[in-house]
């Protein structure tokens, strides 16, 4: 909406400016939110690949059981996702832009047929 009141926003430099301060502000915290997790994923996968390079047979038994526990329950790295639908990570991020983009076009165009 942002972006619609930047292209139609007849020219007011209070709302041009305001409008893309808060696109930037709105581009910006879902990207933020992508980066963590995206930043969690793969830490995860970085984790699981440490300890399976560990020389756990080196350690007490003890330890080399939870081990491999850990081992066991890290195969599957973390996955933050919204709403348990899709994973939010930069794969993500990026088909927000797209369809942002997308709708922008789509509603500017339906504008532009409307005013002729």
């Amino acid at each position: 909406m942002s972006m619609l009141s930047i292209t139609q926003g007849g020219g007011q430099p209070s709302i041009l400016v305001t409008s893309c301060l808060l696109v930037v502000a709105e581009v910006a915290s879902i990207f933020m939110v992508c980066e963590i997790g995206e930043t969690v994923t793969t830490l995860c996968r970085e984790l699981f690949d440490c300890m399976y390079e560990f020389n756990w047979m080196d350690c007490s038994a003890e330890i080399g059981k939870m081990i491999n526990i850990m081992k066991s329950f890290m195969k599957k790295p973390i996955v933050i996702t919204a709403a348990n639908l899709t994973p939010i990570d930069r794969d993500t991020f990026g088909a927000i832009m797209n369809t942002s983009y997308s709708y922008m076009n789509l509603a500017m165009a339906s504008g532009s047929v409307d005013s002729h």
